[in-house]
Formats: C-alpha cells, sequence, structure tokens
C-alpha cells in the first residue's frame, strides 16, 4: 500500500527523514518496497512577472494584470489582494495542469478574456491551508523557468508492504498507530466533533437478511448534498498515493478509507426503488452492472446491496453504475458495514473483481473503525459538500455480532522469557503491553502475571506466543543479544520412507517428468466431476473449518489435483504434458484419518513431440520406478478402479493386496473434465516400496546364459484389451518366460501388404526367454511361442499376422 509521508505525520509528530523511516519500518516487520520523491503535479507553469496592475472595468474586486514570462506578454485576470508591480509570480499558461487534474482553458472573466491564471500555495499543491493570496517568488529565479524545481517537495510516498494477517494497518492511522507504539509517542488523531443532525430527515430502513454475510451496518443520509470537484488538498491527497479523484462526495469516502481503513461505499438514494435498503443474497439470474462498466452475472452464494427491487452494489466490492453519485445528486445514503471475509474472498475471486475495498474485507476490519469512518466521512461531508442536512446514523446488526473478537490472554513474564529467549526489562514490557490494552490487569510478583485484552483491531493476537511476538517486535529484535546455540547438533539419519520417496522423485524426474505440487484439499465440485457420489462424499475426510469451500475435503487421490494441471496446461497449448506427483492421500477409518503416501504419474499429448504417449509409455516409467524393489507382477484388477477404462487398465498385487492401478482415463471422465485428448494414469501406494525398503536384500546370481528374445505380431479384435492379451500370455507362460513387452497397437486397414479386416487390430508384443542352467534352443523357444499364440488362438480368436 502507499503511504504519505505527510499524511502519516498528522497523526505522529516524526522527526526524522522518510529514508531513516523506512529503516525503523523495516525492524517492525514492514518493508518499504519503493519510496518517491513528489514535487507539486505541475505541467506549463513558469515563473512570471507582474507589469502593469489594472481595475477590472465590470468586477470591483477583480484586477486585470499584465505578466511576462520572458518571452511574451499576458494578460490575467486576477482576484488576489496581495499582488504588486515588479513581483514575480506562479503563472499557469493556457494548458497547464495543477494538482487534482485541473486544467487551466482559455475564459472570459466579466466579459474579459484571461490568458492563464496566477497561482496560489494552495492551488500549486505545496499548502492545505486556505489562502487566497497570490505565492510570491523569490525575485531571482529566472522567468520562463518552470517553477517545480523552486518549489518545496509537497510530499515522499512510500510503497509498504503489508502482511496479510496485519489488515490494521492498511491505513494511514494504522500504520501511524504501530509507529506510536514503536516510537512510545503519542497518537495524535482529531476527535470528530458531535455533528448536528436534521429532525426532520431519517435514514431508510435497513434489513440484514444474509446474517452470516453482514454482522452490521450502519447507515447515514444527507439532503441538499453539492456535488462538484474536490478541494486541492483532498485531491492532492489522494492524487500523491495513487487514486484518482472523482468528485467530492466519492472522494471523502476514498479518504477515509486510507485514513481510517474502513471502506465506505456512498449511493444516489433519489435512485433507489422502494424504502429499505437490504443485505440480502443475490437471487438466480440477476445482474449488476458495476462502476467499472462491465456487466456481472451473480449467484446465490454472492452478497449484495439491494434496494425493494434489484442490486444496488456487490457487498464490499463495488458500487452498481445506477446509483452512482454524480453531479445531479442531491441525497446520498452513506454506508459503512462489517462483510464476511470469506464470502467476499469467493465472490471476488469468482467474478476476478479485486478492488480497494475487497482487499480490506476480505482481510478483516476492525467493527469499533465502522461507526468512526462513518462519523469521520459525514463531518468531512459538512464541510465541503455545501451545506447539507443530515440524518442520525442507523444501525443494525446480527443476533451475534460483537466488537469483541478475542479472548483475554494470560501472560507470565517468566514465558516471555522462555519464548524470546532473553531476560527482559518488566517495566518495559508493561509499557507495551499497556500500548496494547490499557486496561491491562496486573496480579502476582515473581513471576509477574498480566491479563490482556487484545484491542478490536489486532485480530492476529490471541495466543502468548503472539504477544511474546508483539513484545520482541516492538522492543527490537535487533536489541537481543545474538548468543550461540546451546544445542549440539548431531547428524540427522534419514528414513527408509524418505530415501524411498527421494529415489522415486529422482527416478521421475530422469524420465523426464514434470513434478506437480497440489494442496492436499479438493472442492466438492471437483469430487463430483470426478465420479464420487453424495453418499461417497459423506464417506470422505472433511475439514470442520475450511479456509474456502474449494477447499473442504481431504483428497483421496493424486489424480484430481494432476487433472487440474493438465487442464491449465492444455488451456495455454502446451502439446507434451508428462507430470508426476508424491503427497499423502486420506481415507475414513472408523472415526480416524488414514494417511497413505502415494505416487501418481499422468501423461497426454506428445512423446517428445512425436508421437502420442500411450500405454507402453506409462507402463515402462511404472516398472522403472518399481525396479529397485520388486519384480513387476500386472495383473488384470477384478474391480476396476473408477476412473480408468474397464479394459484398458492394470494393478500391481503383492500378498493379496492391490498397490497400484495403470491404465487409460476412463472416457467419462475425460468428457466431464473437458479434455478431448487420451490420458494414461499410474497411481502408486509407496506403503509398499516403504514395506520392501526394509526387506533384507537377497542377492541372486546373474543366468550365465544368453537370453532369447522374440516378437510375435497377431491380429485380434479391435475391443480386447491389453490387459486381457497379458492374462492369457501368462496362463501359457513357461518359467522361462522373463519379461513380456508391448512394442506396438497398429489399427488400420493394411499393414506390410497386409490387409487387417474390419473390427480388427495387429499387436506386436516382445518376450524374453532365459534359463538358468542351459542355453535354451530354437527349437525350446519356438515350443514356447507356439504354446502361447494356441492360448491367444484358443481365448482370444487371435490370428498370427501374415498367417492363419
Amino acid at each position: 500500500m502507499k503511504f504519505s509521508y505527510a499524511w502519516l505525520k498528522e497523526f505522529i509528530n516524526l522527526d526524522l527523514p522518510p529514508e531513516a523511516l523506512s529503516q525503523h519500518l523495516l525492524l517492525i516487520g514492514f518493508e518499504v518496497s519503493s519510496m518517491e520523491r513528489q514535487g507539486p503535479r505541475l505541467t506549463e507553469v513558469v515563473a512570471a512577472e507582474i507589469l502593469k496592475i489594472e481595475k477590472h472595468p465590470s468586477a470591483d474586486r477583480l484586477s486585470l494584470c499584465t505578466v511576462t514570462d520572458g518571452a511574451r506578454n499576458f494578460s490575467v485576470v486576477c482576484g488576489a489582494q496581495n499582488i504588486q508591480v515588479g513581483q514575480r509570480v506562479p503563472l499557469a499558461r493556457i494548458g497547464a495542469t495543477l494538482p487534482g487534474d485541473r486544467r487551466i482553458e482559455r475564459a472570459k472573466i466579466r466579459g474579459i478574456e484571461s490568458e492563464g491564471m496566477l497561482c496560489s500555495a494552495g492551488e500549486l499543491g505545496i499548502s492545505q491551508e486556505p489562502n487566497h493570496g497570490i505565492h510570491i517568488l523569490s525575485p531571482s529565479i529566472p522567468l520562463g523557468v518552470d517553477i517545480r524545481q523552486y518549489l518545496p517537495s509537497a510530499d515522499t510516498t512510500l510503497e509498504v508492504e503489508i502482511g496479510p494477517n496485519r489488515p490494521d494497518c492498511l491505513s494511514h492511522l494504522g500504520l501511524a498507530r504501530e509507529l506510536s507504539l514503536y516510537f512510545r509517542l503519542p497518537l495524535n488523531f482529531p476527535q470528530t466533533p458531535s455533528l448536528p443532525s436534521s429532525k426532520n430527515l431519517e435514514a431508510p430502513p435497513i434489513q440484514i437478511e444474509a446474517p452470516t454475510g453482514c454482522s452490521l451496518y450502519l447507515g447515514r443520509s444527507f439532503q441538499e448534498i453539492r456535488v462538484k470537484p474536490s478541494p486541492i488538498w483532498l485531491a492532492q491527497r489522494l492524487s500523491s498515493v495513487g487514486l484518482r479523484p472523482i468528485n467530492n462526495v466519492v472522494d471523502i469516502t476514498n479518504y477515509v478509507l486510507l485514513e481510517i481503513g474502513q471502506p465506505l461505499h456512498a449511493f444516489d438514494q433519489d435512485k433507489l426503488e422502494g424504502k429499505t435498503v437490504r443485505v440480502r443474497w443475490a437471487k438466480p439470474q440477476e445482474k449488476l452492472q458495476a462502476l467499472d462498466g462491465k456487466s456481472y452475472g451473480l449467484t446465490e452464494e454472492c452478497l449484495v446491496i439491494a434496494d425493494d427491487h434489484k442490486p444496488i452494489a456487490l457487498a464490499g466490492i463495488i458500487g452498481g453504475e445506477e446509483t452512482s453519485i454524480t453531479d445531479k445528486t442531491r441525497t446520498v445514503f452513506l454506508e459503512s458495514a462489517l462483510f464476511s471475509p470469506p464470502v467476499i474472498r469467493k465472490t471476488s475471486k469468482r467474478l476476478k473483481l479485486k478492488t480497494d475495498s475487497s482487499y480490506r474485507f476480505e482481510r478483516g476490519v476492525d467493527p469499533q473503525g465502522i461507526p468512526q469512518a462513518s462519523q469521520r466521512a459525514a463531518e468531512l461531508i459538512l464541510k465541503i459538500c455545501g451545506t447539507p442536512s443530515l440524518s442520525n446514523g442507523k444501525e443494525v446488526h446480527s443476533d451475534d455480532w460483537s466488537t469483541s473478537r478475542s479472548k483475554p490472554i494470560q501472560i507470565e513474564s517468566e514465558r516471555l522469557n522462555k519464548i524470546l529467549g532473553v531476560s527482559l526489562d518488566v517495566g518495559r514490557v508493561e509499557q507495551t503491553l499497556k500500548a496494547l490494552d490499557p486496561a491491562l490487569k496486573t496480579s502476582g510478583t515473581a513471576p509477574l502475571m498480566w491479563e490482556l485484552s487484545p484491542p478490536s483491531y489486532r485480530q492476529d493476537i490471541s495466543t502468548i506466543q503472539d504477544v511474546a511476538e508483539e513484545i520482541g517486535r516492538l522492543l527490537g529484535y535487533h536489541q537481543i543479544p545474538a548468543e550461540p546455540s546451546p544445542v549440539k547438533f548431531q547428524r540427522i539419519r534419514t528414513l527408509p520412507s524418505q530415501n524411498v520417496l527421494r529415489q522415486v522423485q529422482e527416478t521421475c524426474v530422469r524420465l523426464g517428468l514434470w513434478e506437480a505440487y497440489n494442496y492436499d484439499f479438493l472442492s466438492q465440485e471437483e469430487l463430483k466431476r470426478s465420479g464420487w457420489s453424495s453418499e461417497e462424499l459423506e464417506k470422505l475426510p472433511k475439514l470442520e473449518n475450511p479456509i474456502s469451500s474449494d477447499w473442504e475435503y481431504l483428497r483421496p487421490t493424486l489424480l484430481i489435483g494432476l487433472l487440474r494441471n493438465l487442464k491449465h496446461s492444455l488451456n495455454r497449448g502446451s502439446e507434451t504434458l508428462l507430470f508426476f506427483e508424491t503427497g499423502k492421500t486420506y481415507k475414513s477409518q472408523n472415526t480416524e484419518v488414514a494417511e497413505e503416501s502415494s505416487l501418481a504419474i499422468l501423461l497426454s499429448g506428445l512423446w517428445e513431440k512425436k508421437s502420442p504417449v500411450d500405454f507402453s509409455h506409462l507402463k515402462g516409467m511404472a516398472e522403472q520406478v518399481l525396479a529397485p524393489y520388486v519384480p513387476v507382477g500386472w495383473s488384470v484388477p477384478s474391480v476396476p478402479p473408477r476412473f480408468l477404462h474397464p479394459k484398458m487398465c492394470l494393478e500391481i498385487t503383492q500378498h493379496q493386496k492391490s498397490w497400484g492401478t495403470l491404465g487409460l482415463l476412463h472416457p467419462s471422465l475425460s468428457k466431464s473434465w473437458k479434455i478431448t485428448k487420451e490420458v494414461w494414469f499410474f497411481e502408486l501406494n509407496l506403503e509398499l516400496l516403504h514395506h520392501l525398503a526394509l526387506q533384507p536384500k537377497k542377492a541372486k546370481p546373474f543366468s550365465l546364459f544368453p537370453s532369447s528374445n522374440r516378437d510375435l505380431s497377431f491380429l485380434v479384435q479391435e475391443e480386447t484389451p491389453w490387459s486381457s492379451i497379458l492374462q492369457h500370455i501368462q496362463k501359457a507362460s513357461p518359467a522361462e518366460l522373463k519379461s513380456v513387452h508391448l512394442l506396438d497397437i497398429y489399427r488400420g486397414k493394411i499393414i506390410n501388404n497386409i490387409i487387417i479386416p474390419k473390427g480388427m487390430k495387429s499387436v506386436t508384443v516382445r518376450f524374453s526367454f532365459i534359463s538358468e542352467d542351459r542355453t535354451l534352443t530354437d527349437k525350446e523357444v519356438e515350443s514356447f511361442m507356439n504354446r502361447i499364440l494356441q492360448a491367444l488362438k484358443s481365448g482370444l480368436k487371435a490370428r498370427l499376422r501374415g498367417g492363419a
């Protein structure tokens, strides 16, 4: 967030330059990422000399001045009384720009054309005090030069990184409050005076129909408002921190946002339909034309502010165009409210709409700042928006609303010393605690005990550890002496499971896979899209207090996260999609949650940008992962996994338990994820490898005899899955068969001048035979091959390609 140094100094008497302040901010946890010195925002304002002053022929209080910039003379109408011939003055020529985006145009004043304007200090943006006199320049300033180099620097803007746990510092008051604690200086926030309210004016009735989305809503009305450009000081202040001035009413709400940190919104009350302002959930098919010019389709999860007929604002995010403040507005309804952070975060994310208001509500605002901000805005509106009449504030809150968010914290002095590792001065600690809680309760002597009630704006303080952090931060971590650790460090032996995980990950990387790392949480929508029914969802581990409904369930498989990664990559035009992930999966086990360490590999798209990935690629990778631990034994699952094609899948079994599955993603699942490419997936329970890694290794001698390889090409029905082919091969295979590799599946009409009948496909398999005690003869190998071919013929009606 951008902070104005001059604005901060209004709250705290800082006697140090901005550069030094940035170093102190870093010490208390606020990094200053950039700093910009800002002179007055001026163009075409030059030094000029007054040559002649004459009375305006049509106005007693105006003068007609002849001035020169050294190159030519200008005739300028001026109303100031402090001008004299010979003075050097700032001349804004035609086309000049002044602070607040004010542009000087050629104009007639009481019938006399003015060729520019002589400027006061306020108009130049170097003073916020009302000043009707012209700013007099030094006579040594050359004529015609840009006067910015001769004006005092108006301000310095500091870009400060505010952490998500410190929303209380997203305002000038909040940061000044931190600095007052650190420097032990008083905080100079002016008290809002008692404001006169009209007995004849009443704010419209307010109804909170969505108490889970809004716990407090305060509104007040103003009549006879005069909407016009903001005064120079207000426009300049907003411009200094990067906001564009709009009009006095809107600028006041933005000013209070930056000053106090509470978002406000102003509605044109005359444009409300009906008598009641409602905080409710949006209705199906409702839309809102917002202030950014875009139309947003709303869902029943969107919180809106509405009149009796339609939404008029997205609560806590952005207002509607129809009730916006214009120069024709005469009655204003001012909103100050407390909206639920999860509700605002979800709506903002769904609509892809981020605003200064939503940024603060997502992180949480101070409940006690709501009436304070409304009162402060009302004070400014009464000052600079004409002479409006004001209603009393109308406050409505939900039944469970409370300004207090934190329970009292019991603090023991010795406990603080242990947490921070240093003996603290009790007096300084108590002084710091009293700055946080003026009603601090003290008891005991040795050790001393305190009871701290954190202020409503400090949502991040709830435990003694939080208090210790606060004490260390404000007293200065840099003041704590560095001491060698008394702990003797020893080399840590890694667990076998860690070694297995590292070896698996290294193997996957070596195979050319990209590692994915997803959160352990899934949404109900993703699980239902992946085939889980409502009854099955009830059996899955579910978080009691999820940060978002998108992270509601603990994942039962790594597949869904990888599908999300795949979909993201496909949408960005990626062609080679080779992913792996290692992580925990979860399942309910009676009243507890069981964790399993898993590996998943997902392949899609092209292999090395040439041919599509297929079964052989995935199976080969799976075997590479398993090779150091166990000879791979594949089998056809009796019950195919829900997410794999029932005729294109295999499983790994050990000790009559399934440890992993491999195959083609089920077409219905691909369709529900809107994925048109083939997706191959392998998932393995790594507990198998952890178990095998602990088993004693038995050395097995290699065969001293050569292996014999044979390739077999045959035709089978198109719908015959590889798992079925493999099953028939294994039934007929001799002990000498050591490996079976699928080389090729061809679907077409002709291969090597051989016609493939309709409804059939060509499959080529490589067999490797080896004996432990002799060299196999060709006759023996041919006998093995004939036995396998016969099993395929009888079981699958296979045909030898090119033969009978």
